[in-house]
């Protein structure tokens, strides 16, 4: 937390429309609040976060606090920001805060596979013992390749199809060459000779 964020505290009351008692989704945002109340203090005093990434005009960003309860389970963040996991349910499945969530949580999963990164990096330069270090090698050599050509946030590769009818063949090829060594091989250690 930075000098300049503004603490979160959980409002119960602010979460909930004040006659009717129920929960609030869209309107918990700053921004989805131009059309119900057009002053700008009207939103801010309605409002319980912005959308931004940072804080903003006196309101916590959802982005921000959901980085920093750092809970890919997302069970904390209802817990914490709702009160409830039957309110952020609710917030989960509104299409218009969907976008939101969305950069909120690939930008979680790329910083929690940054910090893994790093220990294991830490691991494979100081570990004493050479299988750990080779573990972490390993392990750092594999999730590379895996990342070439994708998006680090998503980690989605580009889509393949169904394999070419030359493709299947040729693996058929290699399978039935590969089983016809098998049984000669087979037959080399019983002794049984073919002819």
């Amino acid at each position: 937390m930075t000098t300049e964020d503004i603490e979160y505290k959980l409002e119960p009351k602010k979460l909930r429309a004040p006659h009717t008692n129920v929960m609030k989704t869209v309107a918990l945002f700053y921004e989805n609040l131009y059309g119900k109340f057009p002053k700008h203090e009207d939103r801010v005093n309605e409002a319980v976060f912005t959308i931004a990434e940072h804080d903003k005009h006196g309101l916590p960003s959802f982005h921000r606090l959901y980085l920093e309860i750092n809970d890919p389970t997302e069970y904390m963040v209802g817990q914490k920001l709702f009160g409830s996991i039957e309110h952020w349910e609710k917030i989960k499945k509104n299409k218009t805060i969907r976008p939101v969530l969305k950069k909120a949580r690939e930008a979680l999963t790329a910083r929690i596979k940054a910090e893994a990164m790093s220990q294991i990096d830490s691991i494979a330069r100081c570990s004493e013992k050479d299988a750990t270090r080779l573990q972490a090698l390993k392990f750092m050599h594999s999730v590379a390749a895996d990342s070439v050509g994708k998006n680090p946030t998503t980690n989605k590769g580009t889509k393949r199809g169904r394999p070419s009818k030359e493709e299947v063949e040729g693996n058929l090829k290699n399978l039935t060459e590969d089983e016809r060594r098998m049984e000669e091989e087979f037959n080399r250690v019983l002794g049984i000779v073919t002819e």
